[in-house]
């Protein structure tokens, strides 16, 4: 691959975890009405909250082209990440912070790093 290919490629997965990053704290700010539903007999915000760190996690570990101990600090920085969001919302008026969705959140982080690894294994 020539240098600008991959020069291209690195700043191309940063955007994602940029676009990702901005998708979750602007969540925050205003969250959809349609996140009060249910699946499973659990709250779709919490799913949401699963989701949005899994695919923060994977964009982390797809840039950094990590494995091994590296996939725990990267778990870490966006168990880090949902809890420094949670605490965003206590001076917000409308939103109210929840130890319910910094464990989501926990959740997420956890099956976006152990996802990355299994395809990661498995590309070997």
């Amino acid at each position: 691959m020539s240098r600008a290919r991959s020069d291209a490629a690195s700043t191309a997965r940063w955007v994602t975890i940029a676009a990702c990053a901005t998708v979750i704290v602007a969540s925050v700010v205003r969250p959809p009405a349609a996140l009060d539903a249910d699946i499973a007999g659990v709250g779709l915000d919490k799913w949401a909250h699963v989701a949005g760190t899994a695919v923060l996690a994977v964009a982390v570990a797809a840039a950094r082209r990590v494995e091994g101990r590296d996939l725990l600090v990267i778990a870490a920085a966006v168990v880090a990440l949902g809890a420094a969001i949670e605490g965003i919302q206590v001076p917000l008026a409308h939103r109210t912070a929840s130890l319910a969705d910094a464990a989501a959140n926990g959740v997420g982080a956890v099956l976006g790093v152990a996802g990355w690894r299994l395809a990661a294994t498995n590309e070997r």
